[in-house]
């Protein structure tokens, strides 16, 4: 039986990476939204930057889900697809 958080501790480079990247998705994502976008309220542009964020994180999981059905060969990359939806959720559930 495999012990709890195993396979964390073992891609623990590749989590750090993922988690470091996703989060400045996501300050870019409220950047564009309080700078770019014209919003008055901080709290609108994290709202909606909380949810662009994870909905574009939940797209690109289910397109590699695609991706991976029809190239059997990039299955390998699986944890990327599981990082994404995981991000995409966290990020969405803040919205």
């Amino acid at each position: 039986m495999k012990k709890p958080f195993e396979g964390a501790i073992r891609d623990w480079k590749f989590i750090a990476v993922f988690s470091i990247l996703s989060l400045i998705f996501l300050l870019l994502e409220l950047a564009y939204q309080l700078y770019f976008a014209g919003l008055p309220d901080v709290g609108i542009a994290m709202v909606r930057g909380f949810a662009l964020a994870g909905a574009t994180f939940i797209a690109l999981s289910l397109f590699t889900s695609i991706i991976f059905k029809f190239y059997p060969l990039h299955a390998r990359h699986w944890p990327i697809r599981r990082g994404l939806g995981v991000v995409g959720v966290l990020f969405a559930t803040m919205h």
